[in-house]
């Protein structure tokens, strides 16, 4: 029974991604220039947070959620035989914020998502040290590299700004449910950050 319900949700989500990928089958693919309608997305999304325009990343959503949320909080990790680490949301939108796209602080430090057609398991970059492990979001210039390896500017969430958006559990903790009643706090990040490695 507890099985169940982790399996049914990987499964709605896988799903909801081929339903999402059929739709954008038609769409011209040609990496970051291509012209893909992401009204889908902003429609679906619109009860829980509104669409705006960001002066240098277009058309981006940014959710209703307290002040001190961060992405890939509140959920839990599964880890998949054919994904690896697959993030079970607990928002009711996080089958498209958590799977397509990426995340960004704006200025007024409010999060906002940059919708992308691409599903992923998760869009986060890891952490580790001997007693913790932690993810935060992939910053959205993320791309693919021709080896297959996912290239980011590293030094994006190494400064000491953006220690607090990194989530860090004890490795025992990664796995279970409500797994943000366990998170190190933002204000204690910073040492667990500088103690860990990508």
């Amino acid at each position: 029974p507890t099985m169940a319900r982790p399996m049914l949700s990987l499964l709605r989500a896988a799903l909801i991604g081929l339903l999402t990928l059929v739709a954008f089958a038609a769409t011209p693919a040609t990496a970051r220039d291509r012209v893909v309608d992401l009204a889908p997305f902003y429609e679906q999304l619109e009860p829980y947070g509104q669409r705006l325009e960001h002066p240098v990343w277009g058309t981006v959503w940014r959710p209703r959620v307290d002040q001190d949320w961060r992405p890939y909080a509140r959920g839990m990790w599964l880890y998949t035989d054919e994904f690896g680490w697959y993030w079970e949301a607990e928002e009711p939108w996080g089958w498209a914020a958590f799977h397509y796209g990426r995340w960004l602080i704006a200025e007024d430090g409010a999060w906002i998502w940059l919708p992308d057609n691409e599903w992923g398991p998760a869009w986060v970059a890891w952490r580790a040290s001997d007693e913790f492990v932690g993810w935060a979001p992939l910053p959205p210039d993320a791309y693919w590299g021709a080896d297959g390896e996912l290239l980011f500017d590293a030094a994006f969430y190494s400064a000491p700004r953006y220690h607090s958006v990194w989530c860090f559990v004890r490795p025992h903790q990664l796995i279970l449910t409500g797994l943000h009643r366990y998170l190190v706090s933002p204000r204690h990040a910073d040492a667990v950050f500088r103690s860990s490695r990508p």
